[in-house]
């Protein structure tokens, strides 16, 4: 009886196997990186209204398997403005994400991975107040009239892990006389069912100078906010929230609301 159920158990684990290396190397023969990357360009080209350049995009399947993601190489934006700095408005060398394919099917999005490394952004604003991040395709005022609150395509959002990284961000508004350079910047952020949120801010070095004054020279900066938010009474809880500038810091707990009058206790 032992040896049956062995050789029965070996069978349904070789089968199992056997289905699990089909499908992965269907996936890995459908969707190479020389037929996934036209297919990621082209959609991109649908949205951004910048140049733009993505080197090469490949599914991570493999090394996060049991979930599905995909991994983005050189991630290069580009809009020229005169009196702009910079043509590059970013340039980021990879970016991945990685979800739940499942949940996704029955409209609850759950990334467990949305991660942007080593970046580099230039944002300018001239004296007129346009700026140079007005690079996407927005939706027409009829597609915004059809669309309801109700139409909204998810049921819940879920994010285990965003973070972003940037070796240098620089800041230019000529309407605001705001000059701001940072670097050493690292962001991480949690949210769950789009009340609990979790954001993780540091800043290694900070340099802003405000319609001719500098307010801030080598700063550095830490943020450390778990927050909820409550729609019915458009409100936010913070408990052991920190924030800290070089060596001075503080803590913040408390609530806000602001639906019929504002309210605090913090």
């Amino acid at each position: 009886m032992k040896r049956t159920l062995k050789i029965i158990g070996i069978t349904i684990g070789s089968l199992i196997g056997v289905i699990l290396l089909l499908v992965t190397t269907a996936l890995w023969v459908v969707f190479t990186p020389e037929r996934l990357t036209p297919i990621v360009r082209s959609i991109a080209s649908d949205y951004v209204l910048c140049d733009h350049k993505i080197e090469k995009v490949e599914l991570t399947f493999f090394s996060t398997f049991p979930k599905f993601g995909l991994e983005i190489d050189s991630v290069l934006l580009m809009n020229a403005m005169e009196g702009a700095p910079s043509d590059t408005l970013l340039a980021a060398p990879k970016l991945t994400a990685t979800v739940d394919i499942a949940k996704l099917l029955n409209k609850d999005l759950h990334i467990y991975e949305l991660c942007l490394t080593d970046m580099q952004a230039n944002i300018y604003v001239d004296a007129l107040g346009t700026s140079n991040l007005d690079i996407f395709r927005l939706p027409t005022d009829t597609a915004m009239e059809d669309s309801t609150i109700t139409s909204f395509p998810l049921h819940s959002i879920k994010v285990d892990r965003l973070c972003v990284s940037a070796n240098q961000l620089h800041f230019l508004n000529l309407r605001d006389s705001i000059d701001a350079n940072v670097a050493g910047v690292s962001v991480g952020a949690k949210v769950e069912n789009f009340q609990d949120i979790h954001l993780v801010l540091a800043i290694a070095l900070a340099d802003l100078n405000w319609k001719g004054v500098q307010y801030a020279k080598q700063m550095s900066l830490s943020v450390d906010i778990p927050a909820h938010l409550n729609f019915e009474t458009m409100g936010i809880s913070l408990a052991q929230s920190r924030v800290a500038v070089n060596q001075f810091g503080l803590t913040l707990d408390g609530w806000v609301t602001t639906k019929d009058t504002i309210a605090m206790d913090i």
